[in-house]
């Protein structure tokens, strides 16, 4: 059976539950709600009431382009004419963003890839059209999931790809969507704080610290058992409980390990990582799922970057830059170390 997502309220994040609190909260607050990627976009500005429907709605404008640019079933979209391309000229923004996702992902152990697109559509993933493929069809599809064989070309911004691979920025894009956001935002030289979420990404940006919640990966959409206390910077969340369907009575995710063609099986439920950039934020949350605690651990310092890893026995672990600005509010889970 498929599990299908729907929407519920205006309040309902598919990954992150923003509080929109602060200490020092502006008089004045404008909340816009619309839809993109695939997912909900919830946007917040604290500023001047009197053009404040014209900086969301060119927030959202944003991210709406950005997902014409990192799409890969619309057919509009750069990804989508890359992957049915031999020689197209990308944008500076999407080729910096499948190069440098590459280069993160290369700290991966092979586990995650912006060439996994034919295993997750092997999977239906792409299309929540849910199906355990075939040992064999994993096997071969799951050959073709390596970046290694990528040739990037800087000086005329082009991607070379093996015959059959397919680039997937699904890892990415959300988080890249805020960081679109967020720039834009500082761009335009507008007073005032920003907060943006795009499915399981949140990017902030401003004069006063926002209390961000963590999604309880075992409840409701819409409940939390923890908070960040952040300033500026973006917090993406990855987990099991997104995108599944059952089959025979077992239960299948989304985030798949490439080295079996299968999804994940590990201690973790969800990791959130924290990240002075959106798309690193989405990237590491994504990988750290795949690589377990210990591993990530040494790759987030590489990216200056932080993590709350949830357990399936509702322990948690938070890196040090974290340690203090992390609270628990459910009395379920418990804070058992710090790395």
């Amino acid at each position: 059976m498929k599990r299908q997502k729907t929407f519920k309220t205006a309040l309902v994040f598919l990954a992150i539950v923003l509080l929109f609190s602060s200490c020092n909260k502006p008089p004045q607050k404008t909340e816009k709600i619309d839809f993109a990627m695939g997912t909900t976009i919830f946007t917040t500005y604290y500023g001047d009431l009197d053009n404040s429907d014209e900086i969301l709605n060119s927030i959202i404008e944003k991210i709406k382009s950005a997902d014409l640019i990192m799409s890969k079933n619309n057919e509009n979209a750069e990804v989508y004419k890359l992957n049915h391309s031999d020689d197209l000229v990308l944008s500076d923004t999407l080729y910096n963003y499948i190069k440098n996702s590459a280069e993160i992902f290369s700290h991966s152990e092979n586990k995650v890839s912006v060439s996994s697109g034919t295993l997750t559509e092997c999977w239906g993933f792409d299309t929540s059209e849910f199906r355990v493929p075939s040992n064999a069809e994993i096997l071969d599809r799951k050959k073709l999931c390596n970046d290694n064989t990528l040739i990037f070309d800087d000086q005329n911004k082009k991607i070379k790809t093996e015959k059959g691979q397919i680039i997937n920025l699904g890892a990415v894009g959300k988080g890249a969507a805020c960081d679109e956001a967020v720039n834009a935002f500082k761009e335009s030289g507008q007073k005032g704080s920003l907060i943006v979420s795009v499915g399981g990404s949140v990017g902030i940006c401003g004069e006063n610290k926002r209390s961000v919640g963590i999604r309880n990966p075992f409840a409701a959409e819409n409940e939390y058992f923890a908070t960040i206390e952040i300033e500026n910077g973006f917090v993406s969340t990855s987990g099991d409980y997104e995108k599944t369907f059952e089959k025979d009575g077992k239960s299948y995710h989304h985030i798949l390990d490439l080295t079996t063609g299968y999804p994940v099986d590990g201690e973790i439920t969800s990791v959130t990582v924290f990240s002075d950039k959106g798309y690193v934020s989405d990237a590491l949350s994504t990988m750290c799922f795949a690589l377990g605690i210990e591993k990530s651990c040494e790759v987030l310092k590489l990216y200056s970057s932080d993590a709350v890893f949830v357990k399936k026995d509702k322990t948690v672990v938070v890196t040090q830059g974290l340690k203090d600005l992390v609270k628990i509010t459910n009395p379920d889970f418990k804070l058992v170390q710090y790395e």
